[in-house]
């Protein structure tokens, strides 16, 4: 029940941040809510609050935002590279030159869940264990016949690692701040776009797909300020 809970929590707020960029009709409001959000991401990572950093990546890289040409045009122009350093220090594990989605899990949650008090970033929890549990079984699949398998230790220890993160995280208390009104109504607020399909809809209708990132000279050039 806390896992769909969960699940239910971070599928709202994800739409309820996509709303709050795809409902600006003007293009440098949307420059200006993506560029938010990456600086509130910024600050959670900094704050080791990693869950929450997170669950805004997950908000940027959505379809339906990455596709906005025009306004990531903008917030690159004003807040250079600051989006792509974000991805590579929240997926530590994509820098190692391992393909498994698994190990790279694995190993994120490891690195920026080392030193608590943290909030572990809960992606990583979910998909280190349901790939763990993905497997057959707690057993190796040698011998082959019918005989009782040899138990696979280092599954065990894989995933014991994962529950000893969440619950050294647990025992260090971390120093939330004081739960404001805005911050309450942030987390009660329902979505203007409940699911991918409407998002993707408002998306396109708020911002054509660019034709081209580099504009030719006799393109005229808008610049907003911010």
């Amino acid at each position: 029940p806390n896992y769909a809970l969960l699940t239910r929590f971070v599928h709202r707020i994800h739409f309820v941040l996509v709303s709050e960029i795809i409902k600006c009709e003007e293009l440098g409001d949307r420059v200006f809510v993506v560029r938010l959000l990456i600086r509130v991401a910024e600050l959670c990572f900094e704050m080791n609050n990693y869950d929450s950093a997170m669950i805004i990546m997950a908000v940027l890289a959505d379809t339906c935002i990455q596709r906005l040409g025009d306004t990531w045009h903008e917030v690159e122009r004003i807040y250079p590279g600051h989006f792509e350093a974000l991805k590579r220090v929240l997926n530590p594990g994509e820098q190692r030159n391992s393909k498994n989605s698994e190990r790279q899990a694995e190993y994120s949650l490891h690195k920026l869940s080392a030193d608590p008090p943290c909030m572990p970033a809960m992606a990583y929890v979910v998909s280190s264990l349901k790939y763990l549990g993905s497997k057959d079984s707690w057993f190796s699949d040698f011998p082959a016949d019918n005989a009782v398998g040899l138990i696979n230790f280092d599954r065990m220890r894989r995933s014991a690692r994962v529950f000893d993160i969440v619950v050294k995280s647990q025992e260090v208390m971390y120093p939330f701040t004081k739960l404001d009104q805005t911050l309450l109504a942030l987390m009660l607020v329902e979505p203007q776009w409940v699911d991918e399909e409407k998002a993707w809809h408002q998306s396109q209708r708020v911002e054509r797909k660019r034709k081209s990132i580099n504009p030719t000279p006799h393109t005229q050039q808008t610049h907003i300020k911010i």
